[in-house]
């Protein structure tokens, strides 16, 4: 029974147009946290400058130490979003290009597995997706 549906033409047309979907869905929202993290990275590059000059100038104050922990913090937090964004770009563009392959050579079973770089990218997605929110939230329930 199994067998008959996942090497019907039904099945194959569905699993490609969701396969396809799902993977230029995950390619846009790397691309687009991978952006984001970025530009925020490159927002701090002034306020890190200000601080270093503020030690040079004059030694460290509380208030200088409290910034610049929350900026090393921030920066921390916005490296392993990049980075993460950066895991999942080309495990999605894997799954793509099965996708294309895939839909070019019908192969019964192994077209199942384009879902493997599919599902990575979703893993590591999801790990940068979590690590903005909670960032969001703290940041937020502080300001």
């Amino acid at each position: 029974m199994w067998t008959e549906f996942l090497t019907s033409d039904t099945f194959h047309c569905t699993y490609m147009s969701v396969l396809q979907a799902l993977s230029t869905t995950l390619i846009s929202v790397s691309v687009a946290i991978f952006t984001l993290s970025a530009s925020f990275l490159v927002s701090k590059v002034d306020g890190i400058e200000k601080i270093v000059r503020a030690i040079e100038s004059g030694g460290i104050s509380l208030s200088i130490q409290k910034k610049r922990r929350d900026i090393y913090n921030f920066v921390s937090k916005m490296k392993s979003v990049t980075f993460n964004a950066l895991i999942s770009l080309p495990l999605a563009v894997l799954g793509f290009i099965a996708y294309i392959l895939f839909s070019l050579w019908r192969v019964s079973y192994w077209e199942l597995l384009a879902l493997l770089p599919l599902i990575g990218s979703i893993i590591f997605m999801s790990i940068s997706l979590h690590k903005l929110i909670r960032w969001y939230i703290k940041f937020h329930k502080h300001h």
